[in-house]
């Protein structure tokens, strides 16, 4: 209900992570919670998305499922938070790992005598399950008439390659 001489607004509010490491991973999190805020009108028809945050501080990674409070919102003086919907979220805990991979060409046609790739390899960031059993990624196929091309590596789902695209020349 709201007080006498106020007003409820909803907001559409991204939930944020905050303190995470580089190499921690949140998955099954909403990306938005709904905020609904309670305040005078002179106060309330000045908010924006970017006055309300909803972040989540972790404070222990190791890999796995939780339930977190989604319910710490700050808001800007004046305004009270009615409710936060979902409230809660079940996530997953996952770790990434990163390691430098070589690049295999992937040629459409005959593979020509003489050829360079830049980089020669890249870097690959994702679950340390997946990571772990990749060896080198292959690029997109490349013709070998149409020198140089720029094309990108291909990756399993869920990982990043760094950078996205090589070089291939044929010499």
């Amino acid at each position: 209900m709201v007080s006498q001489g106020n007003v409820e607004i909803a907001l559409k509010v991204p939930v944020e992570f905050v303190n995470l490491p580089e190499n921690v991973k949140v998955e099954g999190a909403p990306s938005y919670v709904e905020v609904k805020l309670e305040g005078a009108p002179w106060v309330v028809r000045k908010i924006g998305v970017g006055d309300v945050k909803v972040q989540v501080l972790l404070r222990e990674f190791s890999p796995g499922e939780r339930v977190v409070s989604l319910s710490s919102v700050r808001v800007p003086e004046g305004v009270r938070v009615v409710s936060v919907k979902p409230d809660r979220a079940k996530i997953r805990i996952v770790l990434l790992a990163e390691k430098r991979v070589p690049v295999v060409v992937k040629w459409k046609g005959r593979m020509p005598d003489s050829y360079r790739v830049e980089p020669i390899e890249v870097k690959i960031v994702g679950k340390r399950s997946v990571v772990s059993r990749i060896k080198f990624v292959k690029t997109e196929p490349v013709d070998p008439s149409k020198s140089p091309q720029e094309v990108f590596v291909i990756v399993p789902k869920g990982v990043r390659a760094i950078p996205a695209k090589v070089r291939v020349e044929v010499e």
